[in-house]
């Protein structure tokens, strides 16, 4: 049996039960959560997708944790991931990000520990129905729970003991430039580099990239995400008062 003949199997799975009024699936995700995972409230809804959300603190700083779920009741699917951020600008979108301030992956791709994904398994599939769709939802929150919740853990132990993360945020917090004029400076350099932003070179960029770099014993895939969250601490101040 193909993708396509597995996700109509699923899509079209008869169950009795009446069909899913418009909105009902909110309902169906507060109620869960509230039973398996209090500590997510639900927060907002945007273009499709409710977001569940608890705030910890990292030093004196606050660390976003949220789940999302994207859901359609006309292609029958969800979209599930998780994602952990210091800069609330992130809290609600939905690119994947794999960096040092702002961390966000897939729901599934966490469970199955793996990208390569076929489609038929790439989405939590329902059939548009009351009880099909509800069950679907407590998988959904089980694997969360499960693997959300674990992924967020382990993230915030390695932000502690991530010295480019520690010395990153001692740099931020010494930062004097008017944001305004700071502003107007990297928008004009982004322009220049065709929004590629580690080609920047604006001083500040360039100085707080080269001492990231500088500090020793960091695995090759840590200072490979230097010049990113370079960028991101700029933008971080930049957006954040």
């Amino acid at each position: 049996m193909g993708w396509f003949e597995k996700i109509k199997k699923k899509t079209e799975k008869e169950d009795g039960s009446c069909e899913l009024k418009r909105g009902e699936i909110k309902t169906i995700l507060i109620d869960n959560f509230t039973t398996e995972i209090p500590v997510f409230k639900f927060t907002t809804y945007k273009n499709g997708t409710y977001f569940f959300e608890r705030i910890r603190k990292i030093i004196e700083y606050n660390l976003y944790e949220t789940f999302h779920i994207s859901f359609g009741l006309k292609d029958k699917s969800f979209a599930c991931s998780v994602s952990s951020t210091l800069n609330p600008t992130y809290r609600f979108t939905g690119n994947y990000n794999s960096g040092i301030l702002t961390k966000h992956v897939d729901l599934i791709v966490l469970k199955k520990k793996t990208g390569i994904i076929p489609v038929n398994e790439a989405y939590y599939f329902h059939n548009g129905r009351l009880d099909t769709t509800t069950k679907v939802v407590k998988d959904i929150v089980s694997d969360f729970k499960k693997h959300g919740l674990r992924f967020l853990d382990k993230r915030i132990e390695d932000l502690k003991s991530n010295e480019v993360f520690e010395h990153g945020l001692k740099f931020y917090e010494n930062i004097t430039i008017d944001r305004k004029e700071l502003k107007e400076q990297i928008e004009l350099e982004l322009k220049q580099c065709d929004y590629i932003t580690s080609r920047i070179e604006h001083d500040l960029y360039l100085d707080l990239k080269t001492k990231l770099l500088a500090i020793p014993n960091q695995e090759k895939e840590l200072r490979q995400k230097i010049p990113g969250f370079a960028y991101a601490l700029l933008e971080y101040y930049l957006e954040n008062e």
